[in-house]
């Protein structure tokens, strides 16, 4: 549409997978703060999916960067309820979502998929059709979590056991590997 975008991460094989499946030029880099500060001050619109579960990690976006932004632009924090990667961003509800500081307006509302309920749900079953299918073809989903990586990775327990790492840093609860648990089992 027109658009020029540019994608940030902090892992280059992201980068490049995400540039391979584009299928066209796209910026991309590594989260390089001089970098990150001078694409900020020409954006219209900036989109964070940044996961953060641990508290005492930095800002991405510190309050300067913000500051230098164009009057009018937007951000939008995916993942608002695990913390924002702005330091400007604070949890708002669906009632009132948006909020202007240093002239930007942040939209910071957790749960944007309720805001579209049918499309998310036809999109959720785009996503979960062919791994109910794959976990009847694999015979069962033990079987699956072993021969599909994305499954998991998106695994956060198994036989009762805490696999994800940085949750269980975050609530101070002990996580075993997903992958030892799986040659134990």
């Amino acid at each position: 549409m027109g658009a020029v975008v540019k994608i940030f991460d902090h892992a280059i094989p992201a980068l490049q997978k995400i540039k391979q499946r584009i299928g066209r030029e796209v910026f991309t880099s590594v989260m390089h703060p001089p970098v990150l500060k001078k694409t900020l001050e020409t954006a219209d619109l900036v989109i964070s999916t940044l996961q953060r579960l641990d508290r005492k990690s930095f800002f991405l976006v510190p309050e300067d960067m913000v500051l230098g932004m164009k009057k009018g632009s937007v951000i939008l924090d995916i993942h608002i309820d695990q913390g924002s990667s702005f330091e400007t961003g604070h949890l708002t509800t669906q009632a009132e979502p948006i909020y202007e500081e240093h002239g930007v307006i942040h939209y910071m509302a957790q749960n944007i998929p309720a805001m579209v309920p049918r499309t998310a749900s036809i999109a959720l079953s785009n996503v979960i059709t062919p791994l109910l299918l794959n976990n009847g073809r694999c015979g069962g989903i033990d079987q699956l979590i072993r021969d599909d990586l994305g499954v998991r990775h998106g695994v956060y327990l198994y036989n009762g056991i805490l696999t994800h790492e940085m949750i269980g840093y975050y609530y101070g609860i002990s996580s075993k590997d997903i992958d030892l648990l799986l040659a134990a089992f």
